[in-house]
């Protein structure tokens, strides 16, 4: 595969290409990539021409284990409610691991933080209604790409 910058806008799409994507950070990740087997002056060329962006990402071609780089989006399902499955991302930074779910449900975007961990009142009231649900949680994680995870993430639930 030949080491390709898209832009970040398009993850959604991008996922059905490709499972993993990161974004460039700082120059330790040209060696990185060079390491999966890319063309270190192609790599130098295509990141110079978008200045160095972070608004660009590229395909990590080794996934059976966590990505190498700051920030990572890996495919994966979501089941909202029991009832309805949706892919979308895992967003994930290697200094503190996952950073958000995300996901889209009749072309509307959705991102559950970890750090804050709540859709907004609204979002979660269109979600629902659109759902004909009384509740979106628990929502099921499923990520088979080099994370492992398969976990609910559910905000309200008491920690035990």
């Amino acid at each position: 595969m030949k080491f390709t910058l898209e832009k970040d806008s398009e993850i959604f799409s991008l996922l059905t290409k490709h499972p993993v994507w990161a974004q460039y950070y700082s120059p330790d990740d040209i060696d990185k990539l060079v390491e999966m087997g890319f063309d270190r002056d192609h790599i130098v060329n295509r990141l110079e021409s978008v200045d160095y962006s972070d608004e660009y990402v590229f395909p990590v071609l080794k996934y059976d284990s966590c990505s190498p780089f700051q920030f990572s989006y890996y495919k994966s399902n979501f089941l909202i409610a029991d009832i309805h499955e949706v892919t979308g991302y895992v967003l994930v930074t290697s200094y503190s691991g996952v950073q958000a779910f995300c996901f889209r449900y009749n072309s509307e975007e959705y991102s559950l933080n970890q750090s804050s961990p709540e859709i907004t009142e609204d979002e979660e009231a269109l979600l629902k209604n659109i759902l004909g649900v009384d509740s979106v949680y628990p929502i099921k994680v499923i990520c088979d790409f080099g994370l492992n995870i398969n976990s609910f993430f559910d905000p309200y639930r008491q920690k035990s």
